[in-house]
């Protein structure tokens, strides 16, 4: 048995792979989980035989999905490809279920949401996938419709989700869920694919100090996540996060709804705002 302190120390991510998995959905994210934040990476199969991607990449696992210990992963990462489309893996649910029991994320990308719909976590999280109509196309004990967010990534509660046009969105969810300390690191790397053009990171931080300073804050204004979203342009589960981190948070919230009634008082947001000018 693993002590605690390895198992927090574990960096290991875990990506399912199989015949025709899409290689270039979780190509980013899995690259600079070893390039930039210093993780290893484990290649899981229905077997330990070698599979060939949709790309025509062969790859053989490194263990068998009966063998995925879940306190010993940091992340499952699911890919997308045909195979999620014909019918639920058993195995798979049963993997993801048992992940999300041991407080480790899950994310999935295009197809592959299909299988978290299967395993009912989509039901009362809010989710992304490939349209509004493809879930319920596929699953048809699916009841997360009104969480559905047309959006390029989501982050909820230890499952993460992508629509398959979004795999640098996609990556960047991931990085935040398992280094939210790096979020400079994450903004440079959302700011660099975002555009596809090396020089225009730094013209992109030259717009948004220009952006900030003319942002009107009321310093005893209580400002909610979409408030703090909008000021930023960032995304609401950022915002969450940065409201987290902030001195003097007021967190009014009742236990289910933490996220809702999160509040931050104006003078520390402007506060957050000066740091990034002066940064």
């Amino acid at each position: 048995m693993p002590s605690d302190s390895a198992l927090m120390e574990n960096r290991t991510a875990h990506i399912l792979v199989f015949d025709g998995f899409a290689d270039w959905e979780p190509a980013s994210a899995i690259a600079e989980l070893r390039r930039t934040f210093g993780f290893s990476v484990q290649a899981v199969g229905f077997t330990k035989n070698l599979v060939t991607s949709m790309g025509g990449i062969r790859v053989l696992p490194d263990l068998k999905i009966s063998e995925v210990q879940p306190k010993l992963t940091r992340i499952l990462i699911l890919p997308g490809g045909d195979v999620w489309m014909r019918e639920e893996i058993r195995e798979v649910t049963r993997l993801i279920k048992d992940l999300i029991e041991a407080d480790r994320p899950v994310a999935a990308i295009c197809a592959a949401t299909l299988s978290l719909a299967r395993a009912g976590l989509l039901d009362d999280r809010r989710h992304t996938s490939n349209g509004y109509a493809f879930i319920p196309k596929y699953v048809a004990k699916y009841r997360g419709q009104g969480l559905y967010q047309r959006v390029h990534a989501v982050a909820d509660r230890n499952v993460i989700t992508a629509n398959g046009l979004a795999p640098f969105a996609f990556a960047a969810e991931i990085f935040r869920k398992l280094v939210p300390d790096r979020e400079n690191d994450i903004a440079t790397y959302e700011a660099l694919y975002s555009r596809g053009l090396l020089d225009d990171l730094q013209n992109s931080r030259n717009e948004t100090k220009k952006r900030l300073v003319s942002v009107d804050i009321k310093p005893d204004h209580l400002y909610s996540p979409q408030e703090v979203a909008s000021v930023l342009s960032v995304s609401y589960d950022t915002a969450t996060r940065i409201m987290g981190g902030m001195t003097r948070v007021a967190n009014l919230a009742k236990p289910r709804a933490k996220k809702r009634l999160l509040r931050i008082k104006g003078s520390d947001l402007r506060a957050y705002v000066q740091h990034k000018l002066e940064g």
